[in-house]
């Protein structure tokens, strides 16, 4: 059953480009909860690829369960090239399923902001994200911590509080609201000694 922010959704793509000479293998592949106007969390996979890009996709898009090692062909947004539209065709192999967060802070059903969580920068990288109906990207930092947590930032928070040198090994505090595990709500860079 589609959460109440899922049903306005766009299902079919006006506006993509095809790969259509040939299959991607996922080689990494997480589940998370985003949120847009409307405060209901929605499910978004977080895709890597063997070439080593990584894309999102809302799962609205998709009706089924994605697993590590499977073959995709897929269409992505032209204004928003870092999400999948639409898969058109999937060879699944029976591997592992998506990860998840393996620390949350407890779950609740109102926009409570957790306690703060420390962490090291296990990887991160960078995708352009829509939080938005418009399709309007917005720069996004995605981080997994050494915790086996993953998280993401608007990237013009982590400039906000001096945090824009985020890197991989770094520690940082943050905290995000219990509803929505994975974005974070606020974000500090700290040192090893803190």
């Amino acid at each position: 059953m589609n959460e109440p922010e899922e049903e306005n959704q766009a299902v079919t793509p006006s506006d993509s480009q095809e790969d259509k000479t040939h299959y991607h293998t996922i080689v990494d592949l997480w589940q998370i909860a985003m949120r847009r106007e409307i405060p209901y969390p929605f499910k978004v996979y977080l895709i890597k690829l063997g070439d080593g890009k990584w894309f999102y996709l809302r799962r609205l898009n998709f009706d089924g369960e994605l697993h590590f090692g499977d073959e995709i062909k897929f269409s992505y947004y032209n204004n928003v090239p870092d999400e999948i539209a639409t898969i058109h065709d999937v060879i699944f192999h029976n591997g592992a399923g998506a990860r998840e967060n393996a620390m949350r802070p407890e779950i609740g059903t109102y926009l409570v902001a957790s306690d703060p969580i420390e962490a090291d920068v296990k990887n991160m990288f960078e995708l352009k994200m829509r939080y938005a109906l418009p399709f309007t990207p917005i720069e996004t930092v995605v981080i997994e911590t050494t915790d086996s947590n993953i998280i993401y930032v608007k990237k013009s928070k982590l400039g906000e509080t001096d945090s824009a040198d985020l890197k991989i090994g770094d520690h940082f505090a943050y905290n995000v609201y219990t509803i929505f595990p994975n974005e974070v709500l606020a974000i500090k860079k700290m040192s090893k000694n803190n």
